[in-house]
């Protein structure tokens, strides 16, 4: 945040002072656990919309002094768009796959409870890592196959920096 603090405006050309991520994106950034570009005019961008990948989903966790994740390969679906259920997945497993009742029924209306990651999603919403989506009615919905942004990602590895115990750098 001393960025902020020196700068008084968004370093970000593409992320404003609003924007509903703003403080867990400047954070995670200023530790060097997201990445930033520069264009060709100089700015500094974050590409918030941009889709993650499997491997930097990895190398955001190893930038938090996270283990690597049980039986996950560090080569596996390097290049490969990171879907909601697989980042539920390895934040699990990161955290250790901590001791979790998962409920008799799904707390999303989208997961059904036989889904293969229906507990690490279960953990997430029960965590508060996610809440996933208000609907109109009825329960949120979680979205396990939408791949994941940057600006989402910064806001779950906050959370999950709090929820995990992590001493943020």
């Amino acid at each position: 945040m001393e960025r902020l603090r020196r700068l008084g405006t968004s370093p970000f050309a593409d992320v404003s002072r609003d924007h509903l991520f703003f403080e867990e994106i400047l954070g995670l950034t200023e530790r060097g656990v997201l990445p930033t570009v520069t264009d060709d005019s100089g700015r500094e961008l974050f590409r918030p919309a941009d889709t993650v990948t499997e491997g930097e989903l990895r190398a955001a966790l190893a930038a938090l002094g996270s283990p690597p994740a049980r039986g996950r390969s560090e080569t596996d679906g390097e290049d490969r768009p990171l879907e909601r259920a697989s980042l539920a997945a390895h934040l699990y497993d990161t955290a250790g796959r901590p001791p979790f009742t998962a409920p008799r029924t799904s707390p999303f209306r989208d997961v059904d409870t036989a889904h293969r990651d229906f507990r690490a999603i279960a953990w997430l919403r029960d965590t508060g890592i996610s809440k996933g989506w208000d609907e109109d009615r009825g329960l949120p919905t979680f979205r396990p196959e939408a791949e994941v942004t940057r600006e989402a990602l910064a806001a779950f590895l906050s959370r999950y920096e709090n929820t995990a115990g992590i001493s943020p750098r």
